[in-house]
């Protein structure tokens, strides 16, 4: 398989530490929360088809983006939160998109919040998982692939280069 958990583990850890200024410890699987949290996703179209998200607490986008932002997290609204995680979700699924193969593009970052949800991607399977501890709060990585989609192949939609 073209995505290996060592890539995408250094991917996603320099993520966080590079752009957030948090670091991320790998380890396994855990129960999803109930508590309230956010999920960003972002769709990789192309000569493969994906989907990436980024689930975190809430607690833990609020740390993200008070650290991105330089702001104390009381001061911190709930636009610049949804704004953090989604470039998080950006960063990771850049990252992911020059790991797979042929090219292809990025959609723009999705933020989904709330407290005991499921995330569906219609015509998708999830092919890679991974979990981090921040701040002794979780973060799930996972990758979905998708159905190829017709004509996918033949470069960037709007006159863009697809990198």
């Amino acid at each position: 398989m073209f995505l290996n958990d060592e890539d995408v583990a250094m991917l996603v850890g320099d993520v966080w530490s590079s752009i957030v200024g948090i670091e991320l410890a790998p380890t396994g699987p855990s129960e999803q929360s109930t508590e309230r949290s956010l999920t960003g996703m972002i769709n990789i179209e192309g000569d493969w088809n994906g989907t990436v998200t980024v689930h975190v607490s809430a607690e833990l986008a609020l740390a993200a983006a008070a650290s991105m932002f330089g702001m104390e997290p009381e001061e911190t609204t709930a636009a610049e939160i949804e704004d953090a995680l989604g470039e998080i979700t950006n960063m990771t699924g850049g990252g992911i998109k020059a790991l797979v193969p042929g090219l292809a593009q990025l959609s723009l970052p999705t933020v989904v919040k709330g407290a005991d949800y499921e995330i569906k991607i219609p015509r998708s399977h999830p092919i890679k998982e991974l979990w981090f501890t921040a701040n002794q709060n979780a973060v799930t990585i996972t990758v979905f692939e998708g159905e190829p989609s017709s004509g996918a192949t033949d470069g960037a939609a709007g006159g863009e280069q697809a990198v």
